[in-house]
């Protein structure tokens, strides 16, 4: 099992970093927010996340407080789902529920072991409204 997902690993690598402007135009900005805090959180590869930082930075999808909370691996109340996933990746988990004032989601980030606690964070409609940890 894990050779398999040492493979798995190494082929998104390969791909990531061979990404041209037309691959880049094939992938939902949700995608290219979620790949680059994969790639930066998870692979540790600062480096690989490059090329889609700068995707981000082409759409115009994170402001520039956002983009140093990435840099950081920092979150904060009023930033976008966008950054979010930028700076910690996408969550183990989540739950949503909607309600009369918009979907709400919770993003639940941690490994669960008995030496750790997840940390939870709520958005509304897109923007982070607030975490417990």
């Amino acid at each position: 099992m894990k050779k398999v997902s040492i493979v798995i690993m190494m082929l998104f690598m390969a791909g990531c970093t061979t990404m041209t402007p037309e691959k880049f135009a094939l992938k939902t900005d949700d995608e290219v927010c979620r790949a680059s805090g994969y790639l930066r959180n998870i692979l540790g590869g600062k480096k690989l996340a490059e090329p889609w930082m700068r995707e981000l930075e082409k759409r115009n999808l994170l402001t520039e407080r956002e983009i140093a909370a990435v840099n950081n691996k920092e979150i904060f109340i009023g930033m976008t789902e966008c950054a979010l996933y930028a700076s910690w990746g996408s969550p183990k988990r989540t739950n949503r529920s909607v309600s009369h004032d918009g979907i709400n989601i919770q993003n639940i980030y941690g490994d669960y072991s008995k030496y750790s606690k997840p940390t939870y964070v709520y958005t509304r409609n897109g923007v982070v409204t607030s975490w417990q940890d």
